[in-house]
């Protein structure tokens, strides 16, 4: 793909024209996320949309141009899922959806707060990532397995519920596969010695394109809003 070759190439002729202050990092991340759908509730009226946990990959480059500003290129993968519940007498029944997307984040930043072995900073940027596979895990109502219990001296049948998984084909006509978005993020950086550092950091993903066409399901728009919680290890190269 043209887009992230150019943005590799970008990063290297930063690299290149290094200022004497400037230092390269790479960093491998894994941590969780917590990802919360929004919707417009065109179609969803019976069902509460309920945020969920998964996980996340990156290998992530830091470019300091001076101690005061620094550049983050980085490849990730992103687990971002979220359950819809019917909402009482049915909460029973509910789905779980799981999706994972490939992610290719660029963001600028500047240290806050700089100590001898600690670094505080703050950065923000623009994300391209691509819909890798989606799965859907729940339960549904069984028409076959049903007992009665007695309300208001009433007796009431039931029905009991069944599990089910399935896999969603992302179809072109009715799916989105490409997302594009906002990031913010904060880490917190732990200089072990001259090579190796620690470092912890929040961030959040703020979806722009909804992965579904206003053709589907009534016109329906659905986006992620996603927070990611990762530790790493950080590399200088020399």
């Amino acid at each position: 793909m043209f887009w992230p070759r150019s943005f590799l190439l970008t990063f290297l002729f930063f690299v290149t024209i290094s200022e004497i202050y400037a230092q390269t990092y790479i960093e491998i991340r894994g941590g969780y996320t917590r990802n919360q759908l929004s919707q417009d509730f065109k179609s969803i009226t019976f069902e509460d949309i309920e945020a969920s946990g998964g996980g996340y990959v990156a290998m992530v480059f830091t470019y300091y141009v001076n101690k005061r500003l620094f550049f983050k290129l980085g490849s990730e993968w992103v687990q971002k899922r979220y359950r819809l519940r019917r909402v009482s007498p049915f909460n029973a029944v509910y789905k779980q959806i799981n999706n994972h997307y490939l992610q290719l984040p660029v963001s600028i930043g500047l240290p806050l707060i700089s100590t001898k072995k600690t670094r505080f900073t703050l950065s923000s940027g623009v994300s391209g990532g691509y819909w890798l596979s989606s799965s859907i895990k729940g339960t549904i109502p069984n028409a076959f397995d049903t007992f009665t219990t007695i309300e208001n001296e009433e007796m009431v049948q039931n029905f009991r519920v069944s599990e089910y998984s399935t896999r969603n084909n992302l179809d072109r006509d009715n799916y989105t596969r490409l997302e594009f978005g906002l990031l913010f993020e904060s880490d917190v950086i732990y200089t072990i010695n001259s090579t190796w550092s620690l470092s912890i950091r929040i961030g959040y993903q703020h979806a722009l394109i909804s992965q579904q066409k206003k053709s589907h399901d009534n016109g329906s728009s659905i986006v992620n809003r996603t927070l990611v919680m990762s530790t790493g290890v950080m590399y200088q190269l020399h």
